[in-house]
């Protein structure tokens, strides 16, 4: 009996210690869950790339904070203005600064991605080799700053003022420059593949060897700029305003690629195309009136209803072009190539000059007369098959 007494109270007290352990583990689970949960929330709060305080303080105190850490802050605490500031190579990625004022500031080498720098004015400022991929630059005011060579990829920059900012071999591939500013911007070797220019101002802008393939330039300002060497394939410039202010102030497309280009209804009026490639380009209704077209290939290309009135078009190709109710009179086509073009009886060759032409049947005249006659004769070949 006293052996049935000492393993039932054995069993009670290790049924207790069971239970103490139990509790106690419980606890320590909860505890462990709590601790976990508050390491997750201040990893939300304060993520990898969470600014420093002392850096913050630095900035604030000093204007100056080379290689510092103000990543993702929200509100600095000067309100309004980091004037003349020298951040030269900090982070500031997702770094708040939309609205204030950032004349003269040095972030060359600094890291901006995804910043928020919307409606900033910025004049002077130096964004050189800065990475702003993703950044909103939407609404900023940056004239005269140097982003020379800096990463604007996939980032809003529309209705930006860059007016004779220097964008030098910078990266702006499938941005958005909708409405843009670039007055006498230099944007010459910098990569635009897809930027949507839609509406931008590109007076006198300096494209020289940029590349623009398949960006969209539907209704853009491009007097006088130049746009020499540059990289059209693709490109939309339907509507776009290419023209010449005088003998003197031309467009400059010279040796540009415009292959497989839209310009429909595009104002090229006395602009300089020569020796350019617009072959398949679409050059339906565009205004063409007293342009430099010498050497220029059109193979292909659809210029019906296009205006070539007082063109020089001497030694073009225009092989296999379409040129239904196309006007090139008073044109020069000395030594023109029109082999397999497509005509009818509303193209206007009146006063063309097309000694040396080679027309649509492939044979060449050198009387102005004889060619329109045989021009009319081709014609009606063609319409017999």
């Amino acid at each position: 009996m006293g052996a049935t007494i000492f393993q039932t109270k054995f069993k009670d007290k290790l049924s207790i210690s069971i239970l103490l352990f139990q509790i106690k583990s419980y606890t320590v689970r909860t505890l462990l869950l709590l601790i976990i949960g508050l390491i997750i929330l201040l990893g939300l709060a304060n993520p990898a790339y969470a600014y420093k305080r002392k850096d913050v303080y630095k900035l604030v105190e000093t204007n100056k904070c080379i290689k510092c850490d103000i990543s993702s802050y929200q509100k600095l605490p000067r309100v309004g203005s980091l004037n003349d500031t020298n951040l030269r190579g900090s982070n500031c990625e997702r770094t708040n600064f939309s609205g204030m004022s950032f004349n003269q500031v040095n972030l060359s080498n600094a890291k901006l991605i995804q910043a928020n720098l919307s409606q900033i004015t910025a004049l002077d400022i130096n964004l050189q080799q800065a990475q702003l991929n993703g950044a909103d630059l939407s609404g900023a005011k940056l004239n005269k700053g140097n982003l020379t060579s800096a990463d604007l990829s996939r980032a809003n920059l529309q209705e930006i003022d860059l007016s004779q900012a220097n964008l030098h071999q910078s990266n702006l591939s499938d941005v958005n420059l909708r409405e843009a500013g670039f007055y006498q911007a230099k944007l010459d070797n910098a990569n635009l593949t897809r930027a949507n220019l839609t509406q931008a101002y590109l007076k006198e802008a300096n494209m020289l060897y940029a590349n623009l393939t398949r960006a969209n330039l539907t209704e853009a300002y491009l007097k006088e700029a130049n746009m020499r060497y540059t990289t059209l394939l693709e490109a939309n410039l339907s509507y776009a305003l290419l023209n010449g202010e005088s003998d003197k102030q031309r467009t400059d497309l010279r040796n540009a690629n415009l292959k497989d280009a839209l310009l429909i209804e595009a104002s090229l009026i006395q602009a300089d195309l020569r020796q350019s490639i617009l072959v398949k380009a679409n050059l339906t209704k565009a205004n063409l009136t007293a342009a430099l077209l010498n050497s220029v290939d059109f193979d292909r290309a659809n210029l019906s209803g296009s205006i070539l009135e007082q063109a020089d078009l001497r030694k073009a190709n225009l092989s296999n072009a379409t040129l239904i109710n196309t006007d090139f009179s008073n044109a020069d086509l000395r030594g023109a190539n029109l082999t397999g073009a497509n005509i009818d009886d509303r193209t206007n060759f009146n006063n063309a000059n097309l000694k040396g032409c080679i027309m649509p049947d492939g044979s060449s005249y050198h009387s102005s007369t004889t060619i329109i006659e045989k021009i009319r004769g081709s014609l009606r070949l063609n319409s017999m098959k």
